[in-house]
């Protein structure tokens, strides 16, 4: 998802502990690779729950996920690390690149920069994925956020996706999907949930173990 050319407003959903949070992590100018972790070698490994929505209990189901990054790679004399595996069941690849407070894809667009934190922020429509009309990006810091690997303050991604309908109309016309991602300085991602708005479940990994250096 890129952010080109668009506008940005303050989001303004963060208690009094996380706003100090971040305006001590906005002074201290960190670089977002020390989030994202994408050094060749790096690997983490995931458990899947079943979040229930009105009571917040979680249901193992049993499957893992698994990230890493296969290696580096250039593009146009620039390096990139390639970050692949399983999210959720589902194949996953990715070509990444950060810079200062910019991550950046395999063509150059801006995923998300740590200049953008508490603002939320459209997606532009070409860049938008299959399937998806419209999509908005909020993010900001996170406290305690607590999975098998430990608890970690982090830097939470939320994505909102306007989906079209699917070809056997399961989904309807503009449902709305969130994703959330976390990524703990010095770890990398430690949780990533999914969620179709007015289902009574949320499906979640969360990281269980890991190899970073």
């Amino acid at each position: 998802m890129a952010f080109w050319g668009l506008q940005s407003c303050s989001a303004g959903l963060v208690s009094d502990e996380e706003d100090d949070l971040i305006s001590n992590q906005k002074n201290n100018r960190e670089d977002i690779a020390d989030y994202l972790m994408l050094h060749p070698g790096n690997y983490w490994v995931f458990e899947s729950y079943s979040i229930d929505q009105s009571t917040g209990e979680a249901f193992p189901l049993n499957k893992h996920d698994s990230l890493f990054v296969a290696k580096d790679t250039l593009i146009g004399q620039i390096k990139y690390a390639i970050l692949q595996g399983l999210r959720l069941g589902e194949p996953y690849r990715a070509i990444l690149r950060t810079s200062g407070a910019d991550l950046t894809d395999a063509g150059g667009n801006l995923l998300f920069s740590l200049h953008n934190l508490g603002d939320t922020v459209r997606v532009a429509d070409a860049l938008l994925p299959e399937g998806v009309l419209s999509s908005m990006v909020i993010a900001d810091f996170a406290t305690a956020i607590s999975v098998p690997y430990g608890t970690f303050d982090a830097l939470a991604i939320k994505r909102l996706l306007f989906l079209a309908s699917d070809p056997i109309g399961s989904i309807p016309e503009n449902s709305l999907r969130q994703e959330t991602v976390y990524y703990a300085k010095g770890v990398g991602l430690i949780q990533y949930s999914s969620q179709l708005a007015g289902y009574p479940v949320r499906i979640e990994m969360r990281l269980a173990r890991c190899r970073v250096q």
